[in-house]
């Protein structure tokens, strides 16, 4: 079982300290008080896999890591429960059926739609290794032409811009709308743009507390960041995780379904765990590989 090594996200010198942790690994896995957190170079793709039959889902998880070699392996998106899904849950202590499932965002693995609806009004992830930068971020609904992508998301910062649950202008112009979409001419003073999935996580996550799944890139350091902080582990809001990305430099992140749903595996070993009803109806997973 491997040991995270300490290291608090967003201090001065972390870059350089990331790179001692990582000397002679293929990355690093960390610790920030409650959180755990690993960064690979972004060469390390990206794999949504999915649960297909009735078995719960840390089994699926397992069993995806041992086959596929995932060294890290997560939760994903948020999903609703369908008609069939509340019958199965309300009878019986065992998984849900998958078909009962319904991923809010498509699941896209090799161009192929493997799970999950359209999200269009939600934030992605995707991963295409011929292109550089190796993975995408954005508003909308997954794109399918990539070689895997989760829609559903939620914005923590997208293309430089930090989200939150208001609309902060730059010191000096006159401000537009305080929430919702601003128009294009007060648009190009948004220092920080709301969001109704960052608002309601907040909501939800009025004991910060809550548990949080996230992935962030840094373009220019051409690094990857898997941070997942388990439910009711410590005191770390949204809103601080978002301010120490920022502070290193991070100029993508989003987050995926959070509370008891956040998971994370290391090389097989689990780090936090899925509430039991979430282990019993979750049916989409991410491994990351290279």
């Amino acid at each position: 079982m491997a040991t995270p090594m300490e290291l608090e996200l967003g201090i001065r010198g972390f870059w350089s300290q990331v790179a001692h942790h990582t000397k002679g690994k293929s990355y690093a896995f960390l610790k920030d008080g409650p959180l755990f957190y690993l960064v690979f170079d972004d060469s390390v793709k990206m794999e949504p896999f999915v649960r297909t039959s009735e078995i719960m889902f840390d089994a699926r998880a397992m069993e995806a890591t041992r086959t596929n070699g995932y060294l890290a392996t997560i939760n994903a998106q948020v999903y609703g429960i369908n008609t069939t899904g509340k019958i199965d849950y309300a009878v019986g202590s065992d998984p849900v059926t998958p078909k009962g499932i319904e991923p809010e965002g498509y699941t896209v693995l090799g161009k192929t739609v493997i799970a999950g609806r359209a999200a269009p009004l939600n934030f992605f992830i995707a991963n295409t290794q011929s292109k550089s930068p190796k993975y995408q971020f954005g508003f909308g609904s997954a794109p399918v032409n990539v070689d895997a992508a989760i829609g559903g998301a939620g914005p923590i910062i997208v293309n430089g811009l930090p989200y939150g649950v208001v609309n902060k202008y730059r010191k000096g112009t006159t401000p537009g709308k305080p929430v919702g979409k601003p128009s294009p001419e007060k648009a190009k003073n948004l220092i920080q743009r709301s969001n109704a999935t960052f608002t309601a996580f907040t909501k939800h996550a009025s004991s910060p507390r809550t548990g949080i799944t996230a992935i962030a890139h840094h373009s220019k350091e051409k690094k990857l960041a898997v941070l997942v902080l388990p439910d009711n582990s410590g005191d770390l809001p949204l809103t601080s995780l978002q301010a120490k990305l920022l502070n290193v430099g991070f100029d993508n992140a989003i987050f995926l379904d959070g509370s008891n749903s956040s998971m994370l595996m290391v090389e097989g070993a689990f780090y936090a765990r899925q509430g039991e009803s979430k282990n019993m109806t979750n049916v989409v997973g991410i491994g990351f590989k290279y």
